[in-house]
């Protein structure tokens, strides 16, 4: 896990954030009519989109765990940057900020806590269920 894998996915992030409120609201409105619900392929398509909801949730989950190991002011700046998408922030302090963000999420990587892939140039992180004996 390198700065530039972590640069790709946070700029990703405000997507899947996106995307997962939309399939959100797709979700809801499907399952408010009977009728569609009795067409044949909407249990697949609500599946799908539960699954497309679930990914986006996972990727915030894992942000979130990794800014809580981060100290409160490198937390701060990513979280107003990425989850609040707000502008006007130094460059130098986000740099640094990224900087430790993916060291943290290399030693989460390396600890086995979690994986990543990368699918058509998203990066995307998936946490590891660890079996119990």
């Amino acid at each position: 896990m390198n700065t530039q894998l972590v640069h790709n996915w946070l700029n990703h992030l405000g997507g899947y954030r996106a995307s997962r409120a939309i399939n959100e609201r797709r979700l809801t409105y499907r399952m408010s009519y009977i009728q569609d619900a009795k067409r044949p392929g909407t249990r697949r398509e609500q599946e799908r989109i539960c699954h497309a909801i679930s990914r986006a949730k996972e990727q915030e989950m894992i942000f979130q765990e990794a800014c809580a190991r981060l100290p409160v002011p490198y937390r701060e700046v990513l979280n107003k940057r990425y989850l609040q998408d707000t502008r006007g922030i130094e460059l130098d302090v986000i740099s640094d900020a990224v900087d430790a963000l993916a060291l943290v999420l290399q030693a989460m990587e390396q600890a086995g806590t979690i994986q990543y892939r990368i699918v058509e140039g998203y990066v995307i992180m998936h946490r590891v269920h660890q079996r119990t004996a």
